[in-house]
C-alpha cells in the first residue's frame, strides 16, 4: 500500500541523491520552485512508478500537472 510517508520519503530520496534541497514542510508551494526542473521531474515519476507501479498521469482519464507538491503527492494517494 502506498501511504504519505513511504512518497515523502522516495521524492527524499530522490533529491538527496540528486542534490536537490527538500522542504517537506512547504507541501504548498510550486512543484518547480522547489529545485525540481523538467527533467528531475520526470525521473521522479518513473521512479515513483518504479517504486509504486503506479503512475497517476498514465492511468488519468483526462491530463492534469499537478501544481504544488501537495497536488503531486495527493494524486499517488488517489486523491
Amino acid at each position: 500500500m502506498v501511504s504519505r510517508e513511504r512518497i515523502l520519503h522516495e521524492i527524499f530520496q530522490f533529491c538527496t541523491e540528486n542534490k536537490i534541497p527538500f522542504d517537506d514542510t512547504k507541501m504548498d508551494i510550486p512543484i518547480f520552485e522547489t529545485g525540481l526542473d523538467s527533467l528531475d521531474f520526470a525521473a521522479l515519476v518513473a521512479r515513483l512508478e518504479t517504486t509504486f507501479g503506479i503512475d497517476p498521469f498514465r492511468s488519468a482519464s483526462e491530463a492534469f500537472y499537478p501544481e504544488t507538491l501537495e497536488a503531486f503527492v495527493s494524486a499517488y494517494l488517489g486523491k
